[in-house]
C-alpha cells in the first residue's frame, strides 16, 4: 500500500439491531457497505438484550431504543423517535359511539422496557387518559403490536413514523421520546472496522454522543 496510507478496513462487522419497525438501519448500512466494501456484515436481532451484553452476543456494536444508554458504553444518537396514538380508520369505524380512551380496546408491546423508558411506561400513559383501559393484546414487540393495530384489535401507542398510514388519535399528546443510539464497548471503539462505521455515522449524523463513565 502506499507509504503513510492507512490500510481499508476489512473482515466481519457484527451489529446488534433493535426492533426495525422503530428505527430501520439499512438505509445506513447500505451506505456503509458502498463506502466500506471490503467489511463484510453480519446482523442480530437484539430482541430485548441489554447493550451491556455486547460481549456474550459477540457483537462489535449495537443500534438501540433507549433514553439510558448504559454507563460503560460510548456512542452516538442517530435519530429520535416520538410515540403517539394510533388506531386504524376500518377499527374506529366500527365503534358505536365517539371515539374516546375508555371507548377503545388497547394493544400494548411488552418489549417496550428495552426502550429505558421504564417497565410499565405504557400503561401509565393509558392511566392518564383512562382510568380503566381495556387491553386486547399485549404482543412482544413494537412490530407486533404495529401489525396488530393495523389489523384491528385495538388502538396502541406506536412511533408516528411507523404508523403514518394509521390514523392519529384525538387524544393529548403522549409526550414520549425515545432516542436510537449507535452504541460500543470502548475497547472496542478502537479496532478499524469499528472505527470506520462511527467516522461514516459521525459524518452523516450530528446527534449527541455518550462516553463511558
Amino acid at each position: 500500500r502506499a507509504l503513510g496510507k492507512n490500510p481499508e478496513p476489512e473482515g466481519r462487522l457484527k451489529l446488534v439491531l433493535a426492533d426495525a419497525s422503530l428505527f430501520d438501519p439499512m438505509p445506513l448500512l447500505e451506505g456503509f457497505r458502498r463506502a466500506t466494501p471490503r467489511i463484510e456484515l453480519a446482523i442480530e436481532d437484539a430482541g430485548d438484550a441489554a447493550d451491556s451484553q455486547l460481549a456474550a452476543l459477540h457483537a462489535d456494536a449495537a443500534i438501540q431504543v433507549t433514553n439510558a444508554p448504559p454507563d460503560e458504553l460510548v456512542g452516538r444518537q442517530l435519530s429520535r423517535i416520538r410515540f403517539g396514538w394510533f388506531a386504524s380508520p376500518d377499527y374506529l369505524a366500527s365503534l358505536t359511539g365517539p371515539v374516546s380512551a375508555g371507548a377503545v380496546a388497547w394493544v400494548i408491546w411488552q418489549g417496550a422496557a428495552a426502550t429505558g423508558l421504564g417497565d410499565r411506561w405504557q400503561e401509565e400513559a393509558l392511566h392518564r387518559l383512562t382510568g380503566r383501559p381495556r387491553v386486547a393484546l399485549r404482543a412482544g414487540r413494537h412490530a407486533e403490536a404495529l401489525a396488530a393495530v393495523r389489523a384491528g384489535l385495538g388502538a396502541g401507542l406506536l412511533s408516528a413514523a411507523a404508523a403514518q398510514d394509521l390514523e392519529a388519535l384525538p387524544f393529548a399528546d403522549a409526550g414520549i421520546v425515545a432516542g436510537v443510539w449507535l452504541l460500543t464497548h470502548p475497547d472496542l471503539r478502537r479496532s478499524g472496522r469499528v472505527q470506520a462505521l462511527f467516522d461514516f455515522v459521525a459524518d452523516r449524523y450530528h446527534g449527541d454522543t455518550v462516553a463511558a463513565r
